[in-house]
């Protein structure tokens, strides 16, 4: 509900006036919008979309049948159902996480103006010596980025949910391990938090068997 929310701009509803600049960044960023056009494009006889759609029938018919979390009640949340453009919302917050340019690239472009094209050097950047814009930005425009820079970086941080990002993956020989079998080591860089990003879940079926890792509300295994 919560990683729902935050994607679509919906926090204040019922955390309060607090988070109204992290609601406001979220909708400025049109996450909401983008899922609902996406939606609307998806073949309805693809088997990723029955595939998806039989996965929000089994949440919702769970949640219908099942009391709610404690803090619904105390924060008077309303049980909503599932819907597609929630699960293409939260896959939107997911990319936009990955995103760091919102703040490295006003840092990298304020080092270029005032220190010198030569200062990005120091950095290990796939990075344009004289940067992409010919001309420096004006006053008025660094306020306008620090601003986004700033909301950015303080967006999650209201809402305890951290920053996926930093992750890395290791495939190892056989012929290098103790044992002579092959490991494969994923290590996502995801801080903990509450509720988790992560949980384990196990797919069967006749001559088909997953054992992974998934995030809200999709039903595929992203590790």
């Amino acid at each position: 509900e919560i990683m729902r929310r935050l994607a679509r701009g919906e926090l204040a509803e019922v955390l309060g006036s607090k988070l109204l600049p992290t609601d406001t960044l979220f909708r400025s960023l049109r996450i909401r919008e983008q899922a609902e056009r996406m939606v609307q494009r998806q073949d309805r006889q693809g088997p990723a979309w029955k595939g998806l759609q039989a996965y929000l029938d089994g949440v919702n018919q769970w949640q219908a049948s099942h009391p709610k979390p404690m803090e619904f009640d105390i924060l008077g949340i309303p049980a909503r159902p599932f819907t597609a453009e929630d699960t293409l919302s939260i896959a939107g917050y997911l990319a936009y996480s990955f995103a760091a340019a919102f703040r490295t690239e006003p840092a990298l472009t304020y080092i270029r103006d005032q220190l010198g094209p030569e200062y990005l050097k120091i950095f290990d950047l796939d990075w344009q010596p004289d940067g992409a814009l010919a001309t420096p930005l004006a006053s008025a425009d660094w306020r306008s980025l620090e601003q986004l820079a700033r909301l950015s970086h303080d967006a999650l941080g209201e809402v305890g949910i951290p920053q996926f990002e930093g992750s890395n993956a290791w495939a190892i020989s056989g012929s290098r391990t103790h044992s002579g079998r092959t490991l494969l080591a994923g290590d996502p860089h995801i801080g903990f938090a509450v509720p988790a990003v992560w949980y384990e879940a196990e797919l069967s079926a006749p001559g088909f068997n997953l054992y992974g890792y998934f995030q809200a509300l999709n039903p595929f295994a992203l590790l």
